[in-house]
This record gives structure tokens, sequence and C-alpha cells, in this order.
């Protein structure tokens, strides 16, 4: 991050000066208390569980030179003369009662925002967001620095921390930019003003929050509003809302795709224990990931680079050596055991990605599907649980385990497309799973574990790898 004044603090959220000096320059921007501060702005962000108000003091002890916290809520002077902190600045948000210090972040990330004029990325979409940022942020490093989005950081407080991140090396931001609420992905876009912006895929997501299929469609539309005139859109050629994203979007469009014609079309697809070989161009590329999800994340990510000015023999040099990012499809051996840990989150649409990436793996293994809730869905939840269950069920896999409030619903639709109920197996809660999935699986099973994040399934995987990593340990 580039130091920020106190004049562009104050310039870009309104904030008021109640104590401390008024001339200061920050170094970094912090929104944890509990870490080290030195020269850092902290940020005393609230929410339904934490209030950091009642945590800047613990800031300023660590070394923070100024706080900003909601409206009637800054530190007396006299406990800050106390703890011999009176050099420290405080200030508070808006106006008096009405103080958001997240409206304040956004508003300092977008002031910050401003001063860079390289490619700025927007990554929205239903599905494979997080996979294709990290896809293409490692097919943009032979141009230099770049800066993307750690981790799932896509919400009004991560977007805001990748901005800051930028810095005078960086060549290139990839943000993340996501949504359970309308409005979100505009407002986070507004905030990031992208250049390029791409959508992976329309699908059911968060429909407690945006209602239907269209509401989704409206909501990762909205990022292509954002898009200057001379900015481009990379779109899904297979997705089919592709005509309705199409009439939405500005300026230059790349495409995508698999199925349909596409300026990055991957052709003759073949999926082998390596991961996938295919053809872009008449050039062939190999990437070591599971899945045509997979296959349309590393298109998506080709066509970026391509926006950006990277050869395309150069990005799929790159693409070889790709690595999975974390708890996605990521490929793990416990003893003669493989899991493929796929329980960072889910939805319908990577539920349905993860169903055909463990049906293209065959090899003469037992083949067992775990499925956690999908959260999030709504009144639609249970519907959508039995159609994702009948799709387990149609790809015939030898276990089915179903885990969490919907597990009847999943088992249900496996029972209606065939699946035999003696290959379906049902837990209440995580820990029953826990507890009972290693008397379940035995050496040389193949198990896929997927589920949303809030279902805890890493649990399921830690307690295989504990029993079949400690007998490979006692063989030896």
């Amino acid at each position: 991050m580039e130091p920020i004044s106190l004049a562009s603090v104050l310039e870009a959220t309104g904030a008021r000066v109640m104590h401390g000096p008024r001339e200061s320059t920050f170094t970094s921007i912090s929104t944890d208390s509990r870490q080290p501060q030195p020269g850092a702005l902290f940020i005393a962000l609230r929410g339904e569980r934490f209030d950091g108000n009642g945590f800047a003091l613990d800031a300023f002890a660590r070394g923070a030179a100024a706080a900003l916290v909601d409206s009637g809520r800054a530190p007396h002077a006299l406990a800050l003369s106390e703890m011999g902190l009176s050099a420290r600045t405080v200030l508070e948000c808006g106006a008096p009662g009405s103080g958001d210090t997240t409206q304040g972040l956004l508003a300092i990330a977008a002031h910050y925002r401003k001063q860079f004029t390289i490619p700025f990325v927007g990554v929205a979409g239903a599905a494979g967001k997080t996979t294709t940022k990290e896809i293409a942020a490692h097919l943009l490093k032979s141009i230099g620095p770049i800066t993307a989005s750690e981790k799932s950081f896509n919400n009004s407080v991560g977007v805001p921390h990748t901005l800051l991140r930028v810095g005078r090396e960086t060549r290139a931001a990839v943000v993340e930019i996501g949504t359970n609420s309308p409005g979100e992905v505009r407002m986070l876009a507004r905030v990031a003003k992208p250049n390029i912006a791409i959508i992976t895929i329309i699908a059911e997501e968060h429909l407690e929050g945006l209602g239907s299929i269209d509401g989704v469609l409206e909501e990762e539309a909205s990022i292509l509003d954002e898009l200057p005139g001379d900015g481009t859109a990379v779109l899904n050629a297979d997705d089919r809302y592709y005509p309705q994203l199409r009439k939405r979007a500005r300026g230059k469009i790349i495409t995508f795709g698999i199925e349909n014609k596409a300026d990055f079309e991957a052709r003759d697809v073949v999926f082998h224990v390596a991961g996938a070989s295919f053809t872009i161009g008449g050039k062939p590329a190999t990437v070591p990931l599971l899945g045509t999800h997979n296959i349309y994340n590393t298109l998506g990510a080709l066509a970026i680079a391509s926006a950006i000015g990277v050869p395309l023999e150069t990005a799929l040099r790159a693409a070889s050596d790709l690595k999975p990012p974390y708890r996605r499809l990521e490929r793990k051996h416990f003893g003669e055991v493989e899991v493929i840990d796929d329980c960072y989150n889910a939805n319908p649409g990577s539920v349905r990605a993860a169903i055909r990436a463990l049906e293209g793996l065959r090899n003469n293994r037992r083949r067992i599907f775990v499925l956690g809730k999908m959260h999030e869905l709504g009144a639609e939840s249970a519907r959508l649980h039995r159609e994702i269950g009948m799709a387990v069920g149609a790809a015939k896999f030898d276990l089915f385990i179903t885990i969490g409030g919907e597990s009847s619903a999943l088992a249900a639709g496996a029972a209606a497309a065939g699946h035999p109920a003696s290959k379906i197996i049902q837990f209440p809660t995580t820990a029953d799973a826990e507890w009972n999935i290693t008397e379940i699986v035995r050496p040389g099973d193949l198990i896929l574990v997927k589920g949303s994040r809030a279902e805890g399934l890493e649990k399921v995987v830690d307690a295989l790898r504990a029993k079949f990593e400690a007998g490979l340990a006692a063989q030896s």
C-alpha cells in the first residue's frame, strides 16, 4: 500500500478529527485490533457479533497512529491521556447518529483506487469466482507483480482490503466481487472500478437475498453497467443467459466456452489422472485441475490475460503448473485413500460441477460422494436439494453420504433417480459424519467431500486424514 494522508481520509469519508494531530500519514489500514499496528489507521468495524469501536484503545496500544470510529463512539480524551496516547488521532465517521465505518472503509478504498491507471479486473458470477481469480493472477505473473484478492475476500471489507494492497509496483489487480443481497455487486464495482469484468456463470446462489434466478442475473450483470466505455467484458458463451449479458455489456466483449463458438474455445477436451487436456486456437493445453467447470475457469482466465496483453503461448505455459485453490477440488492422498476436498463452499452450480468431476474419475475404485447442506437458498432450498440428490443418483456413485438439515431431501432425490437405498447414508450433523466416516471408508476408496462453509465439512476430511495417514505411519 502507498502511504495515505489524513487529508485524503478526511476528503474521502467526511470524518471529523475529535482528538490529536491533524496532519498525519498512514502506512497501512487495519480492521483487526489484535494485529500490530505501527503507523496504521485502525477502522473500527462493527457487525452482528462484534463491535470494533470498543477496541480502538487496543489498536492504539499496538501502535496505530489513528482510529476511525462510529459517530459518538470516540474514546474520551482523558482515557487517551492516561494511557499516554494523546498524540494519537481519533476520527469520527459521518454525521452524528449516522456514522458508519464500513462505508468509511469503502470510501477510503475508492479514493485510493483512483490514483492507479493499471488494469483492474472484476471477477463476478455465481460460481468459480475464486478459482478464476487465482488462475488469472497466476497467468498474469509474466507482466510483473500482481495484486489479487486473498482467499474469498469479496465483500464490503474484503474488496477494500484488496484495493489497498495495490502499490506503485503493481502491474494489474484482480478483484473478486461477491454478493448475497441486491445491489452489492454494483456497490463494490463502483468502489473497485474495474476496466475488465468477467461473469463466470449465472446460476442459483444466495436465493435468500436475491430471491430467484432472475434476481441473480440482475445482480451479477450489474458489474457490466459499471465498466467504462472502453472497458472489456469477458462472458461465458455457453451460459444460458449469455444473450442477456451480451446486450448488457458495453465496450469490447471477449467470449469463452466449450460448446458454442467463442474467442477462447476449448476443443477435444480429455480428462485424465493429471487433470485435463484440450486444444485452444490450435495449440495444445494441459491443466492439473479437475472438472469441466475448471476448464471454463481456465478459459475465462486466459481471456483476461489476453485482454491485458499476455500472449496465449505464455499464458498456456503458466497454466500447466496451476494448483487448485484451497479446499476447491483439492486432491489429497491419505495412505491408500484419495480425498477430493471441495468443502470450502457450495451452491447448486458448484455441486453439479463436483458431481461431473467425480464422474470422470473411475479406475475401478469405490467412489463416494459426501455432500452437506447448501445454505442461503431460501424457499427454494428443499426443491434444489432434491434436484441435486437426483443428479447424484443419476451418477451412480458407489455411496452417497448426506449431511445436515437437508439430508432427507438429498436422499429422496437420489432414491427417485434410482440410487439404491442401501447406498445412501444420512447423517443429521457434521459431528455424526466425522465420528462415523472412518468406519465406512476403506483403503483404495476415492471420496469427494463438499458442502457450504457453515457445515464445517473440513472436519470430515481431517477425520479421514487422521485415520488413514496414521495407518500408513503404523505400517512403516
